[in-house]
Formats: C-alpha cells, sequence, structure tokens
C-alpha cells in the first residue's frame, strides 16, 4: 500500500519536472505566472491560456517604457499564438492554451540552456527515484521486524 503511495508520489513530481511551463493557476493568478515569466528573462517560455494573456494585458498599467515593453511582448506573443492556433484548425475560446512563442533565432547560449535544463530535470528525476527506494527499502525493513 505504501509503495502504491510512494509510486503515485513519484510519477506526480516526475511529471510536473518534465512539463514546467504549462501555467495551471486560477484567472487571478495565471495573469502574475504570465507576467512573471516574461519578467525572468524578457522572454515568455510557457504555455498560456488566451484568457491569462487577455488578463495579463488588462493589469499592466499604460505609460513608463518598462510597461510598454511588456505589453508589447505579451500582445505580440497572444497574437502570433492565435495566428499558429489557428493554422492548426483549433477552434479559438479563452480557455485555448497558447503555446510558447517561437524565438526566431537559436543561438549557441539558447541551445546551451535547453540542454541543461533537460539535464537538471533528469538529475531530479533519478534523485527523486532514489529517494523512494531508499524510503521503500527502510519501510520495509521497519515492517519486518515488527
Amino acid at each position: 500500500m505504501a509503495i502504491r503511495v510512494g509510486i503515485v508520489l513519484l510519477v506526480a513530481l516526475c511529471s510536473l519536472a518534465v512539463r514546467p511551463g504549462l501555467a495551471q493557476a486560477g484567472e487571478a493568478q495565471c495573469r502574475h505566472v504570465l507576467i512573471h515569466d516574461w519578467y525572468v528573462d524578457g522572454r515568455i517560455q510557457g504555455q498560456y491560456r488566451i484568457s491569462c494573456y487577455r488578463a495579463a494585458l488588462a493589469a499592466v498599467p499604460s505609460g513608463d517604457l518598462v510597461y510598454r515593453t511588456v505589453r508589447k511582448d505579451l500582445s505580440q506573443a497572444l497574437s502570433s499564438g492565435i495566428v499558429r492556433v489557428v493554422q492548426e484548425g483549433i477552434t479559438l475560446r479563452p480557455q485555448t492554451v497558447i503555446p510558447a512563442p517561437q524565438t526566431r533565432l537559436a543561438t549557441s547560449a539558447n541551445t546551451k540552456s535547453d540542454e541543461s535544463h533537460w539535464v537538471l530535470s533528469l538529475v531530479a528525476v533519478v534523485l527523486l527515484m532514489g529517494l523512494l527506494v531508499a524510503w521503500s527499502v527502510a519501510r520495509w525493513r521497519s515492517n519486518r521486524l515488527d
């Protein structure tokens, strides 16, 4: 029984490690997550619903140069995402998920960053599996002694 719970927990954690970009927050939170995604490095890397883009655009104050930049980047990401979704034949709804914007030029620095992300995800999965095995062995030993 305890092993099943551990396996379910491991699978859930692994799925979070492999798919970190999908925003699943509520309407009020997803706009903050989207703006934070942009704020980290000036790029949007996650997948967000159309309603999140619209909520984020409504939440961005008008005026300052920084706000104009985020507004422009969000607007471009939304419009290019809508074009890609329509080209795939998907019906647009507020809950439609827009894929992460595609970068035009892949630099070697971006490739290295993507590779290191893969490696870190793999290391995290291996460590979680090791912890699960150690926990299972300790549990088995304690049950055996009882």
